[in-house]
């Protein structure tokens, strides 16, 4: 089964709580204009079959999302997995607000920040098996090359979301479920 990660003081989530998040479908009506968006990137998602057997080989797996509609990263990586966890039936997903949540928020954490967006992972039993995000890997290394140039004033930050979101566009969301393939695998030992 799944090794959990150390406990440290924290609020604790529960089913219950978890469940008054948003299903993708609700948080999707609410986005306010940006609904075109969330729906191309689910569309240029690429999800293979072995990804979703992936899923279904774990069992009953709960995700929290913690995230805001406007969030440029949101908008890349939530549909990719809505796409890839969409048609199994033992996947549960639901979708948080980070600024109407902030007691759970500050249990997730990226370098003392709240970035978003943040997924959690939950076993059958509901015990946390762990958190990924804001994006991936490569997306981030995009934004590390450039970091001291924005920093400087050298290049404009949106100059460096313009060439993420090129990433984001090439990748079409693998990197994404692998890191969270990866996550899920090393938890199972």
């Amino acid at each position: 089964m799944f090794a959990y990660i150390a406990e440290k003081e924290k609020q604790e989530m529960d089913r219950q709580r978890f469940f008054t998040g948003k299903a993708y479908d609700k948080f999707l009506m609410e986005t306010d204009g940006y609904q075109d968006l969330y729906r191309h990137h689910y569309q240029r998602a690429v999800v293979a079959d072995e990804d979703k057997a992936f899923l279904k080989k774990l069992g009953r797996l709960y995700i929290l999302v913690l995230t805001e509609t406007w969030c440029g990263d949101s908008i890349a990586v939530l549909p990719v997995v809505r796409k890839w966890i969409e048609s199994v039936e033992e996947v549960t997903m639901r979708i948080l607000s980070r600024d109407e949540n902030p007691d759970v928020m500050d249990n997730y954490l990226t370098n003392g920040g709240r970035s978003i967006p943040k997924f959690v992972f939950f076993d059958q039993a509901f015990r946390e098996i762990g958190s990924w995000g804001p994006r991936p890997q490569c997306i981030q290394a995009i934004f590390e090359q450039h970091r001291d140039a924005i920093k400087a004033g050298e290049i404009e930050k949106s100059e460096v979301i313009k060439k993420m979101r090129r990433g984001y566009a090439a990748d079409k969301g693998k990197s994404i479920i692998q890191e969270m393939k990866e996550l899920l695998t090393s938890r199972s030992k």
